[in-house]
């Protein structure tokens, strides 16, 4: 759970690509930088679903 005292949050590195953190490292995230994730995975998310609402109304699929 995030730390909300230090405005970070201890995450652990799933995937990487060269040059950046090892997976399986722990490393510090700020709150603000989680939000942002977040923001982002839901509006593509939401964009995703709208494709395929889409595509499955117009049968074109």
């Amino acid at each position: 759970m995030p730390d909300e005292a230090s405005g970070f949050a201890m995450m652990t590195v799933v995937a990487s690509g060269p040059g950046s953190c090892s997976p399986r490292s722990v490393v510090p995230v700020s709150l603000s930088d989680l939000q942002e994730m977040l923001n982002g995975f839901a509006e593509r998310a939401e964009d995703n679903l709208q494709r395929v609402l889409s595509c499955t109304a117009s049968g074109s699929c």
